[in-house]
């Protein structure tokens, strides 16, 4: 017998207070030093919302900063992100964290 399909999951950030993280997420980073600082700010330029999650410390090199999803109750599926870098030189870049 096959399993129920799972219900499709979507994040928005509409709801969050803005200068907080999120509840249900939880901020990390790989290195040492100050960094991966995660709140909730106003981006006028996002296609859907005016609130997004945003990284806004600056970090030293070799750190990479991470926001995770606190539950992740699936198995097989698809997922997708948007993002934005807003500054910086090297490792602009995001995406998705998988098995943290």
């Amino acid at each position: 017998m096959a399993e129920a399909p799972q219900k499709a999951m979507q994040w928005d950030f509409e709801e969050s207070a803005l200068g907080k993280l999120p509840k249900g997420w939880s901020a990390d980073k790989t290195g040492d030093g100050e960094g991966s600082v995660w709140m909730i700010v106003d981006d006028s330029t996002a296609p859907e919302g005016a609130k997004v999650l945003a990284q806004t410390a600056d970090s030293p090199d070799q750190m990479f900063n991470v926001c995770v999803a606190d539950e992740m109750p699936f198995k097989d599926g698809e997922i997708s992100v948007s993002f934005k870098a807003v500054k910086g030189k090297t490792d602009q870049g995001g995406g998705l964290v998988w098995r943290y």
